[in-house]
């Protein structure tokens, strides 16, 4: 919000951001932070209380108000729910294709890491390649949405691999609780510094390069019809026809 003028009379717990022609903190103003302003006259009364520092910024622009941050941990409940739910999808829709990725990163673990990284690089080169054309652009564009499905679905498959490998060092055998362990496991431990992030780039890697080589063994496979002349599924050209 832009205002020419712009007087704080108040209690602000937070930051606050302020951008017009005269800013003034008036004498009963309480910021619980830091204050930023771009203005020509910036006025502090004496009783004004800012417990942070007090910054002129002229990136600022016309903007007034506290600034909101959204708390780290809300950020973190939310992926995690979100990846829950295309985790539950994913398992729900496809359980032999998403047990085929999950032994791919187990059984070939470097390999998987190898196309992942692979991968990586090749494909938004690509995508990059082909953007260059006016013909390609569209086709770039569908690209990229695709390969981001395709890297969150990584994501996904990654720590589904790992809570099936914890799981594999107990007698428990559910696809179910695998998602779960492997979610929860990578949110907590991806909080902690510098090993988190490792851990993170190591799931994602080992996922993405995993489910590549299964989609390409799928379409390697597509040709392939089940007894009876039924169309084959996913899950059917994958080899491996149980629901895990």
């Amino acid at each position: 919000m832009g205002a020419s003028y712009f007087e704080l009379n108040g209690t602000v717990d937070g930051n606050v951001r302020a951008g017009a022609e005269s800013v003034v903190l008036g004498s009963s103003a309480t910021v619980g932070g830091s204050v930023r302003y771009d203005a020509e006259s910036f006025v502090r009364a004496p009783g004004a209380t800012v417990e942070g520092s007090v910054v002129q910024d002229e990136r600022l622009g016309e903007t007034v108000g506290p600034d909101l941050a959204v708390p780290g941990w809300l950020g973190a409940l939310y992926g995690l729910l979100a990846n829950f739910l295309l985790g539950v999808i994913l398992l729900a829709v496809f359980p032999a294709f998403s047990t085929r990725v999950a032994d791919g990163v187990a059984d070939r673990p470097a390999r998987s890491a190898g196309v992942g990284l692979l991968t990586v690089f090749v494909v938004p080169l690509l995508l990059v390649l082909v953007a260059l054309t006016i013909v390609g652009i569209p086709l770039s564009l569908v690209g990229a949405v695709g390969f981001a499905a395709l890297v969150w679905a990584a994501i996904v498959y990654g720590q589904y691999a790992l809570g099936v490998w914890v799981l594999s060092f107990t007698d428990r055998d559910s696809r179910w609780l695998a998602l779960v362990v492997g979610l929860v496991g990578v949110t907590v431990l991806g909080a902690v510094p510098v090993l988190g992030a490792l851990l993170d780039l190591a799931v994602f890697l080992l996922g993405l390069g995993a489910l590549v080589l299964a989609l390409r063994g799928a379409y390697e496979r597509r040709g392939e019809e089940p007894a009876g002349g039924r169309q084959t599924t996913l899950d059917e050209v994958t080899g491996d026809t149980s629901a895990a």
